[in-house]
């Protein structure tokens, strides 16, 4: 009997199994999730598997992944090199190479080797790669230390750039026209920009630097050279530069090395600076205090021109010698004072400074150079030194609110002035000094608590 029942039930169970493993209509495998077997790799597929509840099991391949590029050129996977293929080159009289443009690849990502077919890539062509505008990156390795003339000119998708640490100078409109590129990295090895070099970049506003010593040095040949200049932010070592301390060992601050930089608030020379450039801090318009090295002797023309939130200015006693607009629209300053030892201050130095209510100009200067002062809305009253000799043209034109003109002369030698336009000089409002009360006919004036005062 036992027999019989044992038998039966065995038949039951290989009805069922034999019908699963048959594809008939009234059973379908209910397979499980896929599980990994192997993984695959940058270059190798791999291959996955899920099993039914019935026991039976299924594979099927996976893709090799591909490479990831890093930013060094290597896969951030595997960390085997990747280069795009396909690029085209020259080769140089010494046996090296110039990447002269695309050839046949089509990588939108350009990651350009160190050598090709064992010879080391030196340079980029003059317009290697103008108007190949679906390019987004350009990875270039260190052994390229020239970059030509318009070599990336227009290339209107390169979002960000970084330049070989082996590149010592930037060619004229390397980037000119590069509308998207937001930043791009400077190495501490560039030692002169070119003019137009970053022109009509417009979104430009992020500059990385490791070297603030170095990037005071360089020599930006005028002001589109300075990827700055559209209200750039300077970074160094990935920090925003807002205090700048200019470093130790730093003497001259060239031309347009800081032009239109928007991150910096302060600035803070140490006593080795003895010159700041034509247009080193134009229109910083974020700068509110300046102080200077107490040896620093010339300030060039349009230094901190246009630097509207600049409030005062005290100048050292080394000073000798302030160029044309050097402080022009700086329409928050209201307080300049000058040390003895300035002879010469250039023409509209101070020209559209708005919130300018007075001014005492130093003995030593022999000339009030042309619109010196005009356009200063606010101002009620100058000194003039009785060192000058000769007023210029439109030394105070536009100045609705003056008063008094105080020369630190007499009346004698006052009538000796050279004018380059009298006419023009409002010579009506002219006080000659006089240490005590006055007995003489005319308009007289004094210090009162250090302050020029009419008798």
């Amino acid at each position: 009997m036992k027999k019989g029942i044992f038998v039966c039930v065995l038949a039951v169970l290989l009805l069922t199994l034999a019908a699963c493993r048959q594809s008939t209509p009234e059973h379908t495998h209910t397979y499980g999730e896929w599980s990994v077997v192997t993984a695959p790799g940058c270059e190798t597929a791999g291959e996955e598997k899920r099993t039914c509840a019935c026991g039976e099991a299924e594979t099927r391949p996976v893709a090799a992944t591909g490479h990831t590029p890093g930013a060094d050129l290597a896969c951030s996977a595997c960390g085997k090199a990747q280069y795009s293929e396909g690029l085209s080159y020259t080769e140089n009289s010494d046996g090296t190479l110039t990447l002269a443009g695309l050839g046949s690849c089509t990588d939108t990502v350009l990651r350009v080797p160190a050598t090709h077919e064992g010879k080391t890539v030196t340079a980029v062509a003059d317009r290697a790669f103008e108007e190949q505008t679906a390019l987004t990156g350009i990875l270039l390795p260190d052994t390229v230390t020239t970059i030509g003339e318009r070599a990336f000119y227009g290339c209107q998708g390169l979002v960000e750039m970084t330049l070989p640490a082996s590149l010592t100078g930037i060619s004229r409109t390397m980037f000119g026209s590069c509308r998207n590129l937001t930043s791009v990295t400077i190495p501490a090895g560039i030692t002169t920009i070119q003019i137009e070099a970053f022109t009509r970049c417009d979104s430009l506003v992020n500059v990385y630097i490791s070297d603030l010593s170095a990037w005071c040095a360089i020599e930006f040949l005028g002001f589109s050279s300075n990827p700055l200049a559209r209200n750039g932010k300077l970074y160094v070592n990935g920090a925003l530069v807002t205090d700048l301390v200019i470093p130790d060992g730093v003497t001259k601050i060239l031309a347009n090395a800081f032009y239109g930089c928007s991150s910096i608030t302060s600035v803070t020379m140490p006593s080795g600076v003895t010159e700041i450039g034509n247009s080193a801090f134009y229109e910083c318009e974020g700068i509110t205090t300046v102080t200077f090295s107490d040896h620093i002797t010339y300030i060039g023309a349009s230094a901190f021109g246009g630097c509207g939130a600049l409030s005062s200015v005290a100048l050292p006693t080394s000073l000798e010698g302030i160029a044309a607009g050097a402080f022009s629209r700086c329409v928050a300053l209201s307080s300049v004072t000058f040390r003895e030892g300035i002879t010469e201050i250039g023409a509209r130095a101070f020209s559209d400074c708005k919130s300018l209510r007075s001014i005492e100009l130093p003995e030593g200067i022999d000339e009030m150079d042309i619109s010196l002062l005009t356009g200063c809305d606010a101002l009620t009253a100058v000194l003039v030194p009785s060192s000058v000799r000769f007023i210029g043209v439109g030394v105070l034109s536009e100045c609705p609110a003056l008063t008094a003109v105080y020369y630190n002369g007499t009346a004698a030698k006052w009538s000796e002035m050279g004018f380059a336009d009298k006419e023009s000089f409002p010579t009506a409002l002219v006080h000659y000094y006089s240490e005590s009360a006055p007995t003489a006919a005319g308009s007289y004036w004094h210090y009162v608590d250090g302050v020029p005062t009419a008798w």
